[in-house]
C-alpha cells in the first residue's frame, strides 16, 4: 500500500517535466530581457511601403526625362552615399523588366571587351556565399554572352560538399602537401571555389569565385609549427588566408566582388556581426592591394518560406525582408567611413533589398532566385565598374 508522500504531485514525472520547463522559460526571458540590445536591429525604415523601404525622413522623387541624368559612376555613388548616409535606396524596375532605374543616374551602355582593356583588368575575383557563388556564374554568362569566351580551369570538387578541398588551393599555390592546412565544415553546401579563363580575342581574362559565407570564419587556416618552411605565412581564418596567403601568391585581383552574406550573418547576434565586420574591414584595409577596387554588394532580401521564416526578437517580429534591410542599415555606419575614402577604392553598391522586393516571382526558394536576377544584377554591376 502507498503512502501518503507516495501520491502528493512532486513524485509524478508530469510534475517535474512541467517545473523543469517552466525554469527553463524563466531563465530563457531572464537572458533575453538582459541581452535585449544585442538582439534588436535597427527599426528606422516604414515596412508599410509596399515596393520599397525607406527611413520615415527619405522620399524618392524619380526624372520623368532619364536623358537628363548623368552616368551612373562609382564617384556619382560616392557623392549619393555622402549625401544621403546610405546605399542608394530608391529604385524601380521598367515594365519590361530589362532594367532597374536608380532616382540620381542613368546606367551608361557599356562594351565589355573595351572595358576590361582599357582599365587593365586581368584579374575579377567574386566573394561571398552561395547567392556569390550564382552572381559568379552570372559574370560569366555576361562574358560569353559580350562575345567572350570561358573555359574552366579549375574546381573544388565534389560540387555539394560542406568540407573545403585542400587540393583546390595547394595546386593554385603550388604547395606540395597540405600538412599546414586544418579545415572545419562550412555553413554552406555549395560554396566550393573555381576558376575560369576567359578570352576576348587574344585578351586573356581570369574569373575565380571564392567563398566566405561570413565576415569571419574558420574552415580553413594555415597554422604553422616548427617543421613549416620559413617562407610560408600562417592565417587564423579563411577571411585572412585569402589576403595574407592566397591573393599575394595567386595574383591580386584587378576587381573584387564581394556580396555580402547576410543570409548568414542574420542568424548570428548583431554585435558578433559588427565585431567580425570591423575585424574583416581592417583586414581589407590593411592587405588589399592598392590597386584592387573592392565593391561591397548589399544583398538580397528575402521572402517568407521554409528557408526564411518570420524573424523574431524581444521587441519586434520581422518579415525577412525587413529584418535583411534592417540588418544592412545596422552595418552602414561601420562601412561608411571606407566607403567615402576614394584612395582606399572601395565602393558601394545599390540596397539591393530594395531591388528585390518586388521580384517575388523570380525568387526559388525565399533566398535564392532565378538567373534572371543574377543576370541583371551583374549587367549593373558591369556597367558601373565600366563607366
Amino acid at each position: 500500500m502507498k503512502s501518503m508522500v507516495d501520491w502528493l504531485p512532486w513524485n509524478s514525472i508530469r510534475f517535474h517535466f512541467t517545473w523543469t520547463l517552466l525554469l527553463f522559460a524563466s531563465l530563457l526571458l531572464i537572458l533575453l530581457h538582459q541581452n535585449k540590445d544585442r538582439f534588436v536591429v535597427s527599426q528606422r525604415f516604414n515596412p508599410s511601403r509596399a515596393s520599397i523601404i525607406l527611413p520615415p525622413e527619405r522620399a524618392c522623387r524619380f526624372s520623368a526625362n532619364r536623358s537628363s541624368l548623368p552616368w551612373c559612376s562609382v564617384r556619382r555613388f560616392r557623392d549619393h552615399i555622402r549625401a544621403y548616409r546610405a546605399f542608394p535606396e530608391c529604385g524601380k524596375w521598367r515594365d519590361d523588366l530589362l532594367n532597374y532605374d536608380i532616382d540620381f543616374c542613368d546606367w551608361k551602355d557599356f562594351n565589355l571587351r573595351l572595358c576590361v582593356s582599357s582599365k587593365g583588368i586581368k584579374r575579377i575575383v567574386v566573394l561571398g556565399d552561395s547567392a556569390g557563388t550564382r552572381l559568379y556564374l552570372a559574370l560569366l554568362r555576361l562574358i560569353e554572352g559580350k562575345r567572350g569566351t570561358c573555359t574552366m580551369d579549375e574546381y573544388e570538387y565534389p560540387r555539394r560538399s560542406t568540407t573545403p578541398n585542400t587540393t583546390y588551393f595547394m595546386n593554385r599555390l603550388g604547395w606540395s602537401d597540405a600538412q599546414d592546412f586544418y579545415t572545419s565544415r562550412r555553413q554552406c553546401a555549395t560554396c566550393r571555389a573555381q576558376v575560369h579563363s576567359c578570352r576576348f580575342g587574344h585578351r586573356r581574362l581570369v574569373v575565380e569565385f571564392l567563398e566566405s559565407y561570413l565576415f569571419r570564419e574558420k574552415s580553413l587556416m594555415v597554422l604553422l609549427n616548427e617543421a613549416s618552411p620559413e617562407n610560408k605565412t600562417g592565417a587564423r581564418s579563411m577571411q585572412e588566408f585569402l589576403f595574407k596567403v592566397y591573393f599575394p601568391k595567386v595574383g591580386q585581383p584587378d576587381l573584387l566582388l564581394f556580396l555580402l552574406p547576410m543570409h548568414h550573418e542574420k542568424l548570428r547576434i548583431p554585435d558578433a556581426t559588427k565585431r567580425d565586420l570591423n575585424w574583416f574591414m581592417d583586414l581589407v584595409k590593411k592587405y588589399k592591394a592598392r590597386k584592387t577596387a573592392l565593391y561591397l554588394i548589399p544583398s538580397a532580401g528575402e521572402f517568407m518560406g521554409k528557408t526564411s521564416p518570420m524573424v523574431w526578437t524581444p521587441s519586434k517580429t520581422f518579415l525577412p525582408m525587413d529584418y535583411l534591410y534592417a540588418r544592412h542599415a545596422m552595418l552602414f555606419p561601420l562601412l561608411e567611413p571606407f566607403l567615402l575614402d576614394p584612395d582606399l577604392k572601395i565602393n558601394g553598391f545599390i540596397n539591393a533589398v530594395n531591388m528585390s522586393k518586388t521580384r517575388k516571382d523570380w525568387s526559388e526558394d525565399g533566398i535564392h532566385f532565378t538567373n534572371v536576377w543574377y543576370d541583371r544584377l551583374a549587367q549593373i554591376l558591369a556597367s558601373l565598374f565600366c563607366a
